[in-house]
């Protein structure tokens, strides 16, 4: 198996392998379903909430709740009613703890006559028995968002982009406030931060214009909403949108802007990730970038944000400074989307999911259950290249090495069967802290790995 290299001069680092486990758990029916022998098992559905999960069949017949320890999965529960089979990728899971409840926000599609329609809700349930205790429909929604502490939750309805903001209570949510932007020239209204006061921050994605608006709504209603717009540094750019917050502080959160030359096209764009002050919205320090951001994530103990992009077929790390914005080091990850085996010179596997995870790894994991995991701290602390006048250039290449996880599914064909490793057994996959929850493309069978 060979890796495709990168070209960097010097500055090299080699990951070591992880110790992983591995155990392997079942999504149950219930003992009353009698699943056809001719009703092929599909891939499961799943809402992340740590340190509890949902599975979803695709009979609609059960939604199981597991609740992840450190080393190990156990079955909490069966939901009931089970959740639709037809539930969409804009889900949340919320654990109160101080109620002893699961709140459950998510999209869904049903087929009315010959079109597909969409609805969405939000359903509490007791988290000791699964008896649902309220369900509030909300039509057509375009995202959920979160505070922190799941004090309170924010719901972007398509119709006049309306966002509703709920708080969650002892007998589940009540909305407390509906926040009705002004008229945008293109694009949605998504609420992108909401504070553990009631505050929400909206912003707009695929903005028709140069700059970027971002505006902060007090829980106060009689407070005054806090305006401002960001801009990236090239004035031809047609679209702008936003992704990727994240909180540092409750006076402070990092988002990355990116913005493409064309309306339509987005295979070129350029970012800034922008450190924002709360309530003021005013620019803390901004780095400007010649490629989108894909994902950003803090590191407390690092003290850096780390920004994820991907140059062509490479996976590249920036580590900023988070107090003044300064690049500590870039790091060229060798690249795992591009697996070439002897066997099957002629395919090409991508990577499945990467996240930098909060215990400050660099994680990987491939559709062929190949694992990536890199200690973003190790990055740090490997010596930087240097340039051909000798200067440091705050670069480092890590030489990646995959590790196969512990347990995987037989295969389900001959064909399978042929590819050996490099079998695309993967559909998705959950993180959490301390491992990754894979699901495969079919079967019952859950895969949970920790390292």
């Amino acid at each position: 198996m060979q890796h495709q290299k990168s070209n960097l001069p010097s500055g090299s680092a080699t990951n070591t392998l992880s110790v992983l486990s591995g155990q392997v758990f079942y999504h149950q029916l219930p003992n009353e379903f009698n699943k056809h022998p001719n009703d092929p098992w599909k891939n499961l559905k799943s809402i992340n909430g740590y340190p509890y999960f949902i599975t979803i069949d695709s009979f609609g017949a059960a939604s199981n709740v597991w609740f992840v320890d450190t080393d190990k999965v156990t079955f909490v529960t069966t939901l009931e009613p089970p959740l639709p089979t037809s539930t969409l990728h804009i889900s949340k899971c919320i654990y109160a703890a101080e109620h002893s409840l699961l709140i459950i926000a998510f999209a869904f599609a049903f087929l009315s006559g010959r079109d597909w329609k969409h609805d969405a809700a939000i359903r509490t349930y007791t988290i000791s028995n699964g008896v649902i205790q309220q369900e509030v429909r909300l039509g057509n929604i375009r995202h959920i968002t979160t505070s922190p502490s799941s004090t309170y939750l924010a719901v972007t309805f398509v119709e006049q982009e309306q966002t509703a903001l709920y708080r969650i209570q002892s007998q589940g949510v009540t909305e407390i406030r509906r926040i009705v932007p002004p008229t945008f020239p293109i694009g949605y209204n998504l609420p992108l931060y909401v504070g553990d006061d009631g505050s929400v921050i909206t912003s707009t994605t695929y903005c028709n214009d140069p700059n970027l608006p971002l505006r902060l709504y007090p829980l106060d209603t009689s407070s005054n909403c806090t305006e401002t717009n960001l801009a990236l540094p090239d004035v031809d750019l047609d679209m702008l949108w936003s992704s990727s917050p994240v909180i540092i502080t409750p006076s402070c959160f990092i988002l990355a802007v990116s913005g493409s030359p064309w309306k339509y096209d987005m295979s070129y764009t350029k970012s800034s990730v922008v450190a924002i002050s709360l309530p003021s919205l005013s620019t803390i320090w901004k780095v400007d970038f010649e490629r989108e951001v894909k994902q950003l994530s803090y590191h407390h103990a690092l003290k850096v944000v780390v920004a994820l992009q991907n140059p062509g077929h490479q996976t590249r790390l920036t580590f900023i400074d988070v107090h003044n914005g300064s690049i500590v080091r870039n790091a060229l990850m060798t690249s795992p989307y591009f697996i070439i085996s002897p066997q099957f010179p002629n395919q090409i596997y991508f990577d499945f999911h990467r996240q930098c995870t909060n215990r400050d790894e660099f994680v990987c994991i491939l559709d062929t259950g190949k694992l990536i995991i890199e200690p973003l701290k190790q990055i740090l602390e490997s010596d930087p290249s240097s340039d051909a006048k000798g200067k440091c250039t705050n670069e480092v290449e890590v030489v990646l090495n995959l590790q196969s996880v512990p347990i995987k599914p037989d295969p389900f064909n001959a064909k399978a069967k042929r590819q050996g490793e490099m079998w695309r057994w993967v559909d998705h996959v959950e993180f959490i802290p301390n491992g990754a929850i894979l699901f495969a493309t079919r079967g019952p069978e859950v895969f949970y790995v920790s390292w």
